[in-house]
């Protein structure tokens, strides 16, 4: 488990086995936090990939109830709801759940299972804008621990170290973050591994405020060791490149995004946004 997913790993690790969801008895008369939620003024429906995988969302006003991806030969693949209670969420599958708590300004403080093998708890600075995340999972012999630290400069996410621990090993993964011009109407999140990861975050809101700006690329570097006071790195970056189309408007339509990994090992994939 020693990746930057922590709340995303964490659900494809539960979840990704899915294949129906358990139906939600919200209440619809029921108060809930009206800052929990998508913010953008428009909300991303689907998201279409050009390989032929489909994510698939839908809402209550604001709030992302249903969470669906649908792989390349159109099999349900994940398949994730949530339902709302005051400050609180629950997200299922047919199986499993987990719950969320928010703060008053509707963003993730804490996520934990049933049994609290999980427990993860989110920090945020007084803009809003997450600046540290802990996961922790304990279960018969096994344990696991992560701490990621994001830094921020001028309302964009540039940096991010995540420090694992698991059955007593440390490894580091560091995220540098690179921005274009663009600003970011649709509320896109890059915090996490992949796009899995960017997409649920996007279209929930849950982890603070997306940055000012839209992404231009992102350098990853793993298999970090800590040695005096510094982060010593013995693998190669991945560079993740990103650019896009936009409506008359300037919301994201595709994102196009370039890999490459030890200057070699490239592909390409485009996503189509639709709202």
């Amino acid at each position: 488990m020693k990746t930057l997913r922590n709340i995303g790993n964490l659900i494809l690790t539960v979840l990704i086995i899915c294949s129906a969801t358990a139906c939600s008895d919200e209440n619809e008369n029921e108060v809930v936090n009206p800052n929990i939620g998508n913010q953008s003024e428009k909300l991303i429906k689907s998201i279409i990939e050009e390989a032929g995988g489909k994510y698939q969302m839908s809402y209550k006003g604001k709030k992302l109830s249903n969470f669906k991806y649908y792989d390349y030969e159109g099999d349900l693949d994940t398949n994730i709801s949530f339902s709302y209670s005051e400050n609180k969420a629950t997200m299922y599958d047919q199986d499993n759940k987990l719950y969320y708590e928010f703060n008053e300004k509707g963003y993730v403080t804490s996520i934990y299972d049933k049994n609290r093998y999980f427990e993860g708890t989110c920090s945020y600075d007084s803009d809003g804008y997450i600046t540290q995340l802990i996961s922790e999972e304990n279960e018969d012999d096994y344990s696991y621990s992560s701490t990621i630290d994001f830094s921020y400069d001028n309302g964009n996410l540039i940096k991010s170290i995540e420090k694992n621990i698991e059955d007593g090993e440390e490894d580091i993964t560091l995220h540098t973050y690179f921005y274009s011009e663009h600003e970011n109407k649709s509320m896109l999140n890059f915090i996490g591994y992949d796009e899995f990861d960017y997409f649920l975050y996007s279209t929930s809101g849950f982890l603070g405020k997306a940055s000012k700006n839209l992404v231009s690329e992102i350098w990853v570097s793993e298999g970090g060791v800590l040695y005096e006071d510094k982060i010593l790195f013995y693998t190669w970056h991945t560079i993740y490149e990103y650019t896009y189309e936009f409506d008359s408007k300037g919301y994201v339509t595709k994102i196009h995004v370039k890999r490459s990994a030890n200057s070699s090992d490239e592909y390409t994939e485009t996503y189509t946004l639709n709202y």
